[in-house]
């Protein structure tokens, strides 16, 4: 009960903490440019307050619609039931169980935004208010390192879905959306890091297949991926 306790006050401590780092850098921003707050915050919904929102957006944020409020409920009792009272443990540990990624789709955290027909949850076609939300309360747990080796199939689906086949498309996303299968890209090479107009890897085209011919690291989430969606030159 202690540990919970020491979590959760440590989840409000930080995002206090960037509360305060963001109005200092805002005020900074301000300071620079002399433009008026009022019009800084003028991207605000007209329904949400323009000056104190930014620090205490949460009441503002679930304001915007039942879509928006049901999202940030659900994200947040994700949040609690299953990362907060683990996340101490997975930090020492240097990992988190596999099963996750299927209890995170469960929960109706994971297939958040990728199409219906392959598995994916609603909302279907989120918002920048949705995003906010999502990533807002994702990041109360303060490890972005469970999160990002969590959410690989973020960065790595987007290629199939967008320019994989239609059979590829049926073959790996459900597995992938669903949590059965993870998912790593795998981009960053020793001599460029991410850059990837300079990539050196190579594939080649044999009969049915690719050759891959290079070198991948810092592959996040890689260990324990299924599949890797893999940036590769296929020309001169």
């Amino acid at each position: 009960a202690q540990a919970t306790l020491a979590q959760g006050t440590l989840a409000q401590v930080s995002k206090t903490v960037r509360f305060q780092r963001a109005e200092a850098a805002t005020a900074a921003a301000v300071a620079a440019i002399g433009e008026a707050p009022q019009h800084r915050m003028a991207v605000a919904s007209d329904t949400v307050p323009q000056e104190p929102w930014l620090w205490d957006w949460d009441a503002g944020l679930a304001a915007k619609s039942p879509s928006h409020a049901e999202l940030q409920r659900t994200v947040r009792s994700f949040i609690e039931d299953e990362i907060m009272p683990n996340i101490a443990h997975w930090e020492e540990e240097g990992g988190f169980p596999p099963s996750l990624h299927e209890r995170a789709y469960r929960a109706g955290v994971y297939g958040i935004g990728w199409p219906s027909e392959y598995g994916g949850t609603a909302p279907g076609d989120p918002d920048i208010w949705h995003k906010l939300i999502l990533h807002d309360e994702l990041h109360t747990a303060c490890s972005g390192g469970i999160l990002a080796s969590l959410f690989t199939h973020s960065i790595s689906l987007p290629p199939i879905l967008a320019i994989g086949s239609l059979e590829q498309k049926a073959k790996y996303a459900p597995d992938i959306i669903r949590g059965n299968k993870r998912c790593s890209l795998a981009i960053t090479e020793p001599g460029g890091g991410s850059d990837v107009a300079g990539m050196q890897t190579t594939a080649v085209r044999e009969g049915d297949a690719y050759v891959l011919d290079g070198v991948k690291m810092f592959i996040s989430g890689g260990m324990n991926a299924d599949y890797f969606t893999v940036g590769a030159r296929t020309g001169t």
